[in-house]
Order: structure tokens, then sequence, then C-alpha cells
């Protein structure tokens, strides 16, 4: 027992001339995000801080025919509705067109743009943006144009292109 104790005190005082992580690879020093959707749940917290209790109530109603009417009260903040989407494959870090489509109609663009922004820094997730703030000749709505990488046929992309159309309430031929 002695020995393990004078062994541990020899290598603090070992470990003291040296700096930290000397001889040891660089990978042994790369951290871990605690879970794979690190990045999505901090994109989530930051726009769950900036919906208002308005917000929520409106976004809940989005969702009535969905989930009971209980699990909708349940929900207490805007976490809770995201965990419903994510539990439901509505809302996933490859996937945040209908995140989108909920700020979109609540005319909250500034949350909107950190999801495209997001988006675009991480790469392959599927998402939507609009060029312009302004509806193009004269038109009512936004062209807004559909981005990610996903390997789907034509039949697909069509689909696509109707259930955004469908969820953002615009005419197909704007959508691109």
């Amino acid at each position: 027992m002695a020995d393990s104790v004078e062994k541990l005190d020899m290598a603090s005082t070992d470990n003291a001339n040296h700096s930290v992580g000397e001889g040891l690879l660089p990978e042994a020093f790369l951290p871990d995000p605690p879970s794979e959707d690190w990045e999505l749940n901090i994109l989530l917290d930051d726009i769950a801080q900036g919906i208002t209790v308005e917000d929520l109530k409106r976004l809940k109603s989005y969702c009535i025919g969905g989930p009971g009417k209980r699990t909708l009260s349940e929900m207490k903040d805007a976490i809770d509705l995201f965990t419903h989407l994510r539990q439901t494959r509505r809302l996933t870090k490859d996937n945040l067109i209908v995140l989108q489509s909920m700020l979109f109609h609540l005319h909250r663009r500034d949350l909107q743009k950190k999801v495209v922004e997001y988006a675009r820094r991480l790469g392959n997730v599927l998402h939507f943006y609009t060029p312009s703030d302004q509806p193009e000749n004269g038109y009512q709505h936004l062209t807004i144009h559909v981005e990610g990488t996903v390997n789907f046929d034509r039949i697909k992309l069509e689909k696509l292109r109707y259930g955004v159309a469908r969820l953002l309430c615009i005419p197909l031929d704007l959508l691109l």
C-alpha cells in the first residue's frame, strides 16, 4: 500500500515538470460533444430562448389535429414542442423544414435565419431559404429555394417540393 502511495506521489511530481498532454497524440485532446445532436440541441435552445409565450401558443396551434390535446397542453415551453417534433421525426438534424415552416408562419425571420445559418454551416441539412425578403415581379409570395444534399429521384424531389409548398401555404411554382 505504501508503495502505491509513493508511486502516486512520484507520478504527480513528475507531471509537474511536464506540460499537460506532453507525449500524447493530439486526438486524445479532441473533446467529444455529449451527444450526436449537440449542434442541433444548441440551435434549438437558442431558438427556444427567442420564443415568446404568444409565439409558443401559436406554434402549438399549428399542431392541432396532430398530437392529442393532452400532449399539446403538456408542452410548457418551446423545448417541449421541439422534443415532440423530434420524437415524431418531424424535426431531425438532417431535416429542418418543419421547424422552419413554423417559424416562417410566425413571421420570425430572425429565428428562421439562424436555422439557415446552422444548415449552411453543417452542410448536408435539408432546409429552405428566400433569396430576397421582397416578392419578385409583384407576386404576393416570396420565391423559396430548398437546399440540402439528398439523393432523391425526380418523383421524390417533386413530392418534397409539394410538401414544402404545402407547409408554407404557397403556390408550388414559387418553390425552386
